[in-house]
């Protein structure tokens, strides 16, 4: 999605309780922006498990490709690697193949002698990058919406100083089972921003709240904001 507009950015700040000071209601407006421009469209545009496993299975190719490069150029000896070394002078644009100077080729082919070692090492770095890339806890869309919730929650308690969470009706009242307080309308305000309504979000408030139950996850988008203008004195606010 574009970026939020100005009329959007007040929906946000509208849909937080009122207590909050004009000052802090401006810097909201301008990391809102932010959010929207940076980090919100991070998190949409983040890469599918197919995409991953694509970049992935590329990583493998580059290692075996650079294991093999590597045995191959090892395996010359020292006349073949002055050959390649005086041929690859020669291909040079406006290289004279009759007067190379010798010292020029002894260079080139002393390189030739350490490419084996680079390869090896870009070899072991694709792998090990390959490695890391391993299968995500939640399906994509849903962990799209437990980032965003991540970074929703952060902004409501820099915003009014209260612990965001979940809230559901009692079976007293009516709308019992029904999810209700100050984050929720901050984050259904958001949500029918982003995804055009509320629907999926009471299911994703409830994977967030357990997320953050088990791992005490925390979103740094108010500290980032802060490094990224200190001018906004966004912790001063």
């Amino acid at each position: 999605m574009p970026s939020f507009t100005a009329d959007q950015i007040h929906t946000l700040i509208a849909a937080l309780p009122s207590h909050i000071a004009k000052r802090k209601r401006t810097v909201l407006h301008l990391m809102l922006d932010e959010w929207g421009r940076i980090d919100l469209e991070e998190h949409l545009k983040r890469s599918t498990p197919k995409q991953t496993r694509a970049r992935k299975n590329a990583m493998h190719l580059v290692a075996k490709r650079a294991e093999e490069f590597a045995g191959a150029l090892a395996s010359l000896d020292r006349t073949s690697r002055f050959a390649v070394a005086t041929r690859l002078l020669e291909l040079e644009p406006g290289a004279d193949s009759w007067s190379l100077p010798r010292e020029r080729v002894r260079e080139v082919e002393h390189r030739l002698a350490d490419e084996p070692q680079k390869l090896r090492r870009l070899a072991e770095a694709a792998e090990s990058e390959a490695t890391r890339w391993k299968p995500l806890p939640l399906r994509h869309d849903s962990l799209i919406r437990y980032l965003l919730l991540q970074d929703l929650a952060a902004i409501f308690e820099y915003a009014t100083g209260e612990r965001a969470e979940r809230r559901v009706r009692g079976e007293d009242h009516f709308e019992a089972g029904k999810d209700y307080g100050p984050f929720w309308d901050f984050a259904s305000a958001a949500w029918t921003i982003v995804f055009g309504s509320t629907d999926g979000l009471s299911a994703a408030i409830r994977r967030w709240t357990e997320g953050r139950a088990k791992y005490g996850e925390i979103s740094a988008v108010v500290e980032n904001a802060h490094l990224r203008h200190p001018e906004w004195r966004i912790l001063e606010a």
